[in-house]
């Protein structure tokens, strides 16, 4: 059962759901245009949304979101309930949300975020290729580079078919076909190689905002991640160098 307290900036709804220690706890979902967004520390955000009662009073909300952290301290992405919550580093002010929330210890604790409206351009196609929302705040002003692993199309059908050794030629020139295609459409202004795989079809290098924003909107490219330690094998990778523009 659900109950809207009002309809106009603001929509309150009430449902049942669970606490991380699981007991029974009111969710409550408003709808509103956010104010400030602070994303650090990157476990525990804070957005403010501006919402509006019946008596037509702007008030300011104050929202924690609290990501599960993993053996290294960072957001676990591997936990479901985060991406649910990961939008919070890519909005902005202006933006219209709809946050699910619950009363935990005294505050609003968030459930999960979803975009309703934009100001800007603050997503952009392929944003869903994005596996870590920390990466998004990482390149926001002043507009550093960020280390980016990027998984080309078909990868695992790709590195399956490179067991078969009357495949592997074959294969190897499909991937780096696919890898020039890529590097060709990126200006190094906003994208600087790295190590290429020959056999494996990644693309690692260095990348701005617009960059990632580039990589996100190319149809060969199916994931971008943050980068990680790799184990590399001899001659299983060949340094690029590139200068200026393509």
């Amino acid at each position: 059962m659900k109950r809207i307290l009002s309809i106009c900036l603001t929509c309150v709804i009430y449902l049942s759901c669970w606490t991380p220690d699981g007991h029974s706890a009111i969710c409550l979902i408003v709808r509103g245009t956010v104010k400030t967004v602070k994303t650090m520390p990157c476990l525990t955000p804070e957005i403010i949304v501006l919402t509006q009662n019946d008596d037509g009073k702007v008030v300011e909300n104050k929202f924690a979101v609290v990501f599960a952290q993993n053996d290294t301290g960072c957001v676990d992405w591997n936990t479901p309930e985060n991406h649910l919550k990961a939008l919070v580093f890519s909005l902005i002010p202006g933006n219209v949300v709809e946050i699910s929330y619950i009363l935990q210890s005294g505050r609003k604790e968030v459930k999960a975020i979803k975009l309703l409206s934009l100001k800007s351009g603050t997503l952009f196609p392929g944003y869903e290729k994005i596996k870590h929302g920390q990466l998004l705040t990482d390149l926001q002003v002043p507009e550093p580079k960020q280390t980016v692993i990027i998984l080309l199309k078909g990868h695992e059908k790709l590195k399956e078919r490179m067991k078969r050794p009357e495949e592997r030629k074959s294969v190897i020139q499909q991937i780096q076909a696919l890898q020039n295609k890529v590097l060709k459409s990126m200006p190094t202004k906003v994208f600087t190689p790295g190590l290429i795989l020959r056999n494996i079809p990644v693309i690692s290098g260095d990348a701005t905002l617009e960059g990632v924003r580039m990589l996100a909107a190319n149809p060969l490219v199916e994931t971008i991640e943050s980068d990680m330690p790799m184990t590399l094998h001899g001659d299983d990778v060949q340094s690029m160098e590139m200068g200026g523009e393509r």
